[in-house]
Parts: structure tokens; C-alpha cells; sequence
């Protein structure tokens, strides 16, 4: 099944448009039928290799910008990529404290062994989610 993007179709149809183009003489310059293209713009398929390297080369840009809207090197910043890791990780507790939640309402002391291997099984992972900040180790001075 091939990818879809939704956000690849918007951005050919605008390409398309700026460039004062239509669909089928964009499909003739690049060598596929008119169907293929709307195919891209309405359902949002990626283009195989070959065919996005034309796009590309029609559009004067990059196979990168036509994929993602980034030009080459426009990459998010570290710290951009730091409040994503950040954003997953909350979820990730967020999804846990769901399950304990969900454990507590099930297990209402039936089966309590049961609940405790969970528990410990959740707070593991819980444990490694939460290594994000690890605590400092203290610093000393000699001779102290």
C-alpha cells in the first residue's frame, strides 16, 4: 500500500497553482498520466522515487521540501527537539498513571497478587521513562 500525506497533496496542488500549471501539463513534462497527479493531490499517495525526483527537478526544489516543506538544512532546533522528546515522555507518564488508574478500578483487592506483579511491571517502565532527569551527583572539594 503506498503512503499518504495529506500534507504532500496540499503541497503539490499549491505548487502546481504558483507555477501556472495545470494538472495536465504537469503529468505530460514529468511522464505519467493526469490521474496519477490528482491521485497525489486528493488522497494524498507519495509518488514513487523516480517520479518525485521529476516533481522535484519541474519545481526547481529540493525532493526534501517537496516531502516535508523543509527546505535542505531548515531542520528543527535542538531545543525544538528537546520539548518534543519532552511532550512523548509526559504522555508516556500520563499513560501510565491511566493504567494504574484503570488496574485500581479492576482489581478492587481481588486478586492482589495479581495487581502488585503489574504494579511493579508498570513502575519499572514507569522508572525508565522517568530516568529523563536523573538526579546530580553532588560535587565535593578535597580536603573536606
Amino acid at each position: 500500500m503506498a503512503e499518504k500525506s495529506k500534507e504532500f497533496g496540499e503541497r503539490l496542488k499549491c505548487l502546481i497553482e504558483k507555477s501556472d500549471m495545470n494538472v495536465n501539463g504537469l503529468a505530460k513534462k514529468i511522464h505519467v498520466i493526469p490521474i496519477t497527479i490528482w491521485n497525489y493531490i486528493k488522497e494524498g499517495r507519495i509518488p514513487e522515487a523516480p517520479i518525485l525526483y521529476n516533481l522535484s527537478k519541474e519545481f526547481g526544489i529540493s525532493m526534501e521540501e517537496l516531502l516535508t516543506g523543509r527546505k535542505n538544512g531548515d531542520h528543527a532546533s535542538p531545543a525544538e527537539n528537546l520539548l518534543r522528546i519532552d511532550d512523548y515522555l509526559d504522555m508516556m507518564d500520563g499513560r501510565y498513571a491511566a493504567a494504574k488508574r484503570y488496574l485500581d478500578q479492576i482489581f478492587k483487592s481481588q486478586h492482589e497478587d495479581i495487581k502488585k506483579a503489574i504494579l511493579s511491571n508498570l513502575e519499572v517502565f514507569a522508572g525508565t521513562v522517568n530516568e529523563r532527569n536523573p538526579p546530580q551527583k553532588k560535587k565535593t572539594t578535597p580536603g573536606k
